[in-house]
């Protein structure tokens, strides 16, 4: 009876009381930051989702790869006009402790070369001929300094090739205009020589060994003219430039 008997309604049990705490209580901080976290997680892996389509996360990346080639090409401007700046600052270095000259004196002085220079200045002094090879022993001889002719014009191409000619002045413009007109002179007296040999070799049999030396002559041959126009086109330009 006493389990089947109803209590008066003004009459609550601790049960009820209970119940009402907890409807009429909020909803806890930490249940929100629950359902916060569980937000976020769902955020972060909705990326491995296979129902997300691919389009909006190519947009991204094609940022990035734009940001990523504007920086390469802002690195490589940032590198050129500093290795722009670091060559001004060598050339006016350069300039500065008269290195010019010094180059050119080198190129002047240059022991083979020298020889063609010299026999230059004298066929211009005496208002001759030059000298140019006639006979075969002539050329042979000629013939004999080949090498070493490579070595001094490669030296003097070289040199010429960095910034010693600018600004031509008088003196500067004098030594140019000799080393331009000996390097011709040098590259005709070999274009003869190997002329006047050629028409020599026809007469003789070669054997093994003479055929390449005549090979190694003939290209040391090619290498000297070859420099030696480069030589003085550079130097023409120069001029025509200044």
């Amino acid at each position: 009876m006493m389990k089947s008997a109803k209590l008066p309604q003004t009459v609550k049990t601790l049960s009820d009381v209970e119940d009402q705490k907890e409807l009429a209580s909020p909803v806890s901080p930490e249940l929100r930051q629950k359902e916060v976290q569980m937000n976020f997680l769902n955020q972060l892996t909705s990326v491995f989702n296979p129902r997300v389509a691919a389009s909006p996360s190519l947009a991204p990346q094609t940022q990035v790869e734009g940001e990523s080639e504007d920086q390469t090409s802002a690195e490589q401007a940032s590198a050129a006009k500093t290795k722009s700046i670091f060559i001004a600052q060598n050339v006016a270095s350069l300039q500065e402790l008269g290195g010019s000259e010094k180059l050119l004196r080198v190129c002047l002085n240059l022991p083979y070369f020298l020889r063609y220079i010299n026999r230059f200045q004298d066929a211009v002094s005496a208002n001759s001929f030059f000298i140019m090879p006639a006979t075969v022993a002539d050329a042979t001889a000629v013939r004999n300094g080949f090498h070493s002719l490579v070595i001094d014009v490669t030296m003097a191409l070289d040199t010429l090739s960095l910034p010693v000619l600018e600004p031509l002045t008088p003196t500067r413009l004098q030594d140019v205009t000799v080393l331009a007109l000996s390097c011709l002179y040098a590259g005709v007296s070999v274009a003869t020589c190997m002329a006047i040999l050629h028409v020599g070799s026809t007469q003789q049999v070669r054997t093994g060994s003479t055929s390449s030396k005549e090979e190694d002559y003939e290209n040391d041959a090619a290498t000297i003219v070859q420099k030696c126009l480069e030589i003085y086109e550079m130097i023409g330009q120069a001029i025509s430039n200044s």
